[in-house]
């Protein structure tokens, strides 16, 4: 019998300031102790103060500390970013004035099967709103995004209702995810089917 092979899931390790050598100490520190920011991915999100951020996709403690020290002297050389980003190393200064965002909600032709379950996985917020929105589903006698989306065969783009419906929960899922990661709209709009979702 061979021995399943146990495979690290990435995690992501973020680092925020409002300067720059603010998060040069930040990130350097934890290239000393990897170990603490590993344990802190996931609980640690950017504050609306930081101007200066910084994220490594990393599968160990000891793959945090090499992208550390390979990242942290090339920060302010952009022509290096492209390769740092091929590492899992992403920085980035925000403007001084917030962009405009928009939010564009997709019509049908947009559906997918499975879609958002990793989504669902992997972020409370997502997983809280799709609870809501089953059990508001069920209440009404319908089925859930589950029964509609992710099981095999799914009948998304051969019955109307099925797509529509599994495309507004899915944007009410989507929205629950980019909120709690502080993301607001300034701007909504959708795409036929998906401007009942953007209503």
């Amino acid at each position: 019998t061979i021995a399943p092979v146990s495979v690290a899931r990435p995690r992501i390790c973020r680092f925020g300031a409002a300067a720059l050598p603010a998060l040069l100490a930040t990130a350097q520190s934890a290239q000393q102790n990897p170990a603490a920011a590993w344990d802190s991915a996931g609980k640690a999100a950017f504050a609306p103060s930081d101007r200066f951020r910084l994220a490594v996709v990393a599968e160990s403690p000891s793959a945090l500390g090499r992208k550390l020290q390979l990242a942290l002297p090339q920060l302010q050389n952009a022509a290096a970013r492209t390769v740092l980003e091929q590492q899992g190393v992403f920085f980035q200064e925000l403007p001084a004035r917030r962009p405009r965002v928009a939010f564009v909600f997709p019509g049908q032709g947009s559906q997918y099967d499975g879609m958002l379950r990793e989504l669902v996985r992997d972020v409370p917020a997502a997983a809280a709103r799709l609870a809501e929105v089953d059990a508001a589903m069920t209440r009404l006698g319908y089925p859930t995004l589950s029964q509609l989306a992710w099981q095999s065969p799914s009948r998304l783009g051969t019955d109307v209702w099925t797509t529509q419906v599994a495309l507004l929960l899915a944007d009410a899922v989507m929205h629950a995810a980019l909120t709690d990661c502080g993301i607001t709209a300034d701007l909504v709009l959708g795409h036929s089917y998906g401007e009942f979702p953007a209503l």
